[in-house]
């Protein structure tokens, strides 16, 4: 039979290998709060050629024109152009905008994330 005093030796001793390990990989995370647009989260882009581009599930929609991938939106719009990229609606996810920001900054491109400005009552 095992003994009272081995078992609480035994989980002293997992408890200490827990707690060397917490101490030896350490998560890091960054500290974060939300923007709230117009609380000194925002900044003004200016520029000669501003194009803003809305982001939806499917297409990519510039001055009224859409078109099905990054690719052929860039060919279509002025390479000196500054492009600000705006979800079409609420429903569109993040991730669609960022990956589609992240294509067309690594073609080289001026892009800038932007936001739709709501009505306090629609958000």
């Amino acid at each position: 039979m095992v003994s009272r005093s081995f078992v609480d030796l035994i989980f002293i001793l997992l408890c200490a290998v827990v707690v060397l390990l917490t101490q030896s990989v350490r998560l890091h995370s960054m500290k974060v709060d939300p923007v709230k647009v117009g609380s000194g989260g925002s900044r003004s882009v200016a520029g000669s050629s501003i194009e803003i581009v809305a982001i939806s599930d499917d297409m990519i929609s510039v001055s009224g024109k859409q078109y099905k991938d990054i690719p052929s939106f860039l060919q279509a719009v002025d390479i000196d152009a500054h492009l600000l990229i705006v979800p079409e609606n609420n429903k569109v996810s993040h991730h669609r905008v960022i990956k589609a920001w992240w294509e067309i900054q690594q073609h080289g491109r001026q892009v800038e994330l932007g936001v739709s400005p709501t009505n306090a009552k629609e958000s």
